[in-house]
């Protein structure tokens, strides 16, 4: 039972779609990936797949189905459901099941009467059709004498989002109904196309499945390795089913780490839990996120196919049928998305999967797992999708996880060489901080200030002018890696006060291995909850100094919401942060010019300019205050002096 063809016009941001399913060369079905932006139609054409299954089982099952209460459909027609700018939509789907083609057919018409005449409605089925000239509203499924029996030789399944989203289109009247056991009784359907709460739906049939063993005789070799009392007897010993192996199979593909076993922790049966290389948990619930969805996916399938093919002989390979999986990749780490769900899906070769995502990770896993035997199908425009570079979200994504880790990569590269060279220091007290200006200032207050003589010569600074600058997020690793270390000196990381995120309010964090953190202390021309970086310890007359270029640092708030000084000469394009303390850095984009347009010079001072006018002691800038500085320097040395006290 498989899908064969889908059309959509003019439906929601669906212009013309015409797609007919492949088979690889073994005859299997080829997976079909669909992919998009937010608001592309991956959901909207899902729920016709769905809408088309629950109409197939309406008919099937006249005594009733579990998917919808009686008279109600799954999916509610609505208009504005047709594309802006056109009068009619149709969506027309095709499945195939025992050489029996089952049509489904959906249109809406803003203007029934002129869709007719206009020749957009060629059915004549529909044209005739009372209620369509009514309300603009047709949808039927025709089965062409498909029987319950042979519906029920595959599966069909359909895997939301999310349990708890309601999507629009979704029927309200069916959110309250209550499932009966119907399985004795004729007409009635057993099973739910839907499936959430995955869960809670499967673990009482796993439960089951681990206590059908296989008991065996087997003979004893009559060999004299064993006791004269067992040489050649009958003994019975117990064996896995054919199921619970494949169950055990599942999960080491989804880990990829080898065998495992299940087990019963407690008499009562009431949890199973798992062991294995990397799992031992005393109930399956107590997997990650991303491993249940996986498992309890695996697992539906396979409980399904098993409710309707009861036996021992269950083979993987020989389950058909079609899973609809929307937001595939919803709660999967990206090693999930790129090994566990493509490898994961391979176990079941002749099953039709059909996906939606928004992940680079899994596309490429797809790839890697099926070469050409798999199609990526692009919404809103319908385009398959041969080269996924070609997908912007696959570059995007390749370039900016690249950059990162070439990033992440070098700055390791240095730390380790940094580490070596903290090693052979002796009685040291090493300075990491988010920028190399923060470095310059730290020098600065200390030649400039009294009381810290005790410390100035024990002072070491990590070597930012070869790593550049860190920033805030990388100290934090910073701080992490240096807790690995064994060497004797004092670490100490200091950030700046400008991200909440990393701000540290007490006086400071102690790690492992003599390293700790501490933020900017806060000057007293300051306010507590100011966001300052290390230049805000010098007072905003002194950072408004201007040099003989007439260049200078400028804040943030001197621009306002207009992007205009208060005196109306100087301007800045810049997106303005959320302080006004944040200091307009003259480098790259951060430009401020003149309002009077007579030159196209920047006059922002970039903060190293800034602070190496102050290191170079330039008109101006020689006699600036650093007293500022002082609760900061006293931070660092008390970390100094209470590592030593204890």
């Amino acid at each position: 039972m498989y899908l064969k063809q889908i059309s959509a016009k003019a439906y929601g941001p669906i212009d013309n779609l015409s797609y007919s399913f492949r088979e690889d060369d073994n005859g299997n079905p080829v997976p079909l990936v669909i992919i998009g932006k937010n608001g592309c139609g991956k959901t909207l054409l899902f729920s016709n797949i769905v809408d088309m299954f629950v109409e197939m089982k309406r008919q099937l099952y006249p005594q009733g189905i579990l998917e919808v209460n009686e008279n109600n459909y799954y999916k509610v027609g609505n208009l504005s459901y047709i594309k802006s700018g056109t009068r009619t939509s149709e969506v027309k789907i095709e499945l195939l099941a025992n050489n029996k083609k089952t049509t489904y057919i959906d249109v809406m018409s803003l203007n029934p009467k002129q869709a007719i005449e206009a020749k957009e409605v060629t059915d004549t089925r529909i044209q005739n059709n009372q209620k369509f000239k009514d309300s603009g509203f047709y949808k039927s499924t025709d089965l062409q004498g498909l029987t319950s029996k042979e519906f029920e030789k595959g599966i069909l399944l359909y895997f939301p989002f999310d349990r708890f989203y309601k999507p629009f289109w979704y029927n309200p009247d069916n959110y309250n109904k209550i499932a009966t056991n119907s399985s004795n009784n004729i007409g009635y359907s057993k099973t739910n196309i839907i499936k959430i709460d995955l869960l809670e739906n499967i673990k009482e049939w796993f439960r089951t499945v681990h206590l059908q063993t296989h008991l065996r005789d087997i003979s004893l070799p009559n060999h004299e390795s064993l006791p004269p009392e067992l040489r050649g007897q009958i003994v019975t010993v117990q064996q896995d089913t054919k199921l619970q192996t494949h169950l055990k199979t599942i999960l080491a593909t989804i880990k990829g780490d080898g065998s495992y076993s299940v087990s019963a922790p407690n008499r009562n049966l009431s949890t199973i839990g798992l062991q294995g290389p990397s799992i031992h948990c005393a109930d399956i619930s107590q997997l990650s996120a991303g491993e249940l969805s996986l498992f309890a996916i695996a697992l539906s399938i396979v409980k399904e196919w098993d409710l309707f093919h009861t036996n021992d002989s269950l083979d993987l390979s020989d389950i058909t049928g079609c899973v609809l999986i929307d937001e595939a990749d919803a709660n999967l780490h990206i090693d999930f998305a790129y090994r566990s769900l493509p490898a994961l899906m391979k176990l079941f070769p002749k099953v039709q999967f059909i996906l939606s995502t928004h992940s680079p990770f899994l596309l490429t896993g797809l790839k890697k797992e099926y070469g050409e035997n798999i199609d990526i199908l692009s919404l809103p425009d319908g385009i398959l999708i041969e080269d996924l570079n070609a997908f912007s979200e696959i570059t995007t994504a390749y370039e900016v996880f690249n950059a990162e880790t070439d990033k992440l990569t070098k700055q390791l590269a240095l730390l380790k060489e940094e580490n070596e060279r903290i090693k052979a220091l002796s009685n040291k007290v090493i300075i990491y901080t988010e920028g190399k200006t923060d470095v310059k200032y730290l020098k600065l207050a200390l030649e400039k200030l009294d009381g810290f003589d005790d410390i100035k010569g024990r002072i070491e600074y990590y070597d930012i002018e070869h790593a550049k600058d860190t920033g805030d997020g990388e100290l934090d690793k910073i701080f992490a890696y240096l807790q690995k270390g064994n060497d004797t000196n004092i670490k100490i990381c200091m950030f700046d006060r400008d991200k909440p995120k990393y701000t540290v309010h007490e006086s400071y964090i102690r790690g492992e291995n003599n390293v700790y953190k501490f933020s900017l202390q806060v000057p007293s021309h300051r306010n507590s909850d100011d966001l300052i970086s290390v230049e805000h310890c010098l007072t905003d007359e002194a950072l408004k100094t201007v040099d003989t270029n007439g260049r200078r640092v400028f804040l943030s708030g001197e621009f306002g919401v207009t992007g205009i000084t208060s005196d109306g000469l100087y301007l800045c394009h810049h997106k303005m942060g959320t302080t006004p303390l944040e200091i307009i850095d003259g480098s790259n984009d951060k430009k401020v010019y003149r309002t009077d347009g007579h030159d196209a010079t920047n006059y922002a001072l970039t903060k190293d300019d800034f602070v190496q006018h102050i290191i170079d002691n330039d008109p101006g800038f020689d006699a600036f205050s650093f007293e500022g500085f002082r609760p900061t320097l006293e931070m660092i040395k008390t970390i100094v002096e209470d590592v030593e006290r204890n």
